[in-house]
């Protein structure tokens, strides 16, 4: 129905059931804190730098970086398609 389509919407926008983002650094152990909330399975920490360089000609291009395993299990859970880590 409606929400379950909400919900995929959701999920497809996020790549989670939730995120937590900000501009600056999170705080130090906002990880471990969130893991300890109810209903929380699993917390995965990224970093995102939306202006990184390329070596060869500088030029700019957004730039993730996960922990392969842990983001591999969320992909594969969620639904957004597995991969191997």
């Amino acid at each position: 129905g409606v929400a379950d389509a909400r919900d995929r919407a959701a999920l497809l926008a996020v790549g989670a059931d939730a995120r937590v983002e900000a501009v600056e650094a999170l705080p130090s152990g906002l990880s471990a804190r969130l893991g300890e909330a109810p209903g929380v399975r699993e917390v995965t920490e990224a970093g995102v730098d939306h202006l990184a360089k390329t070596p060869d000609d500088g030029q700019s291009l957004p730039l993730a970086g996960v922990e392969p395993g842990a983001y591999a299990a969320l992909a594969g859970r969620t639904g957004l398609g597995a991969f191997p880590a």
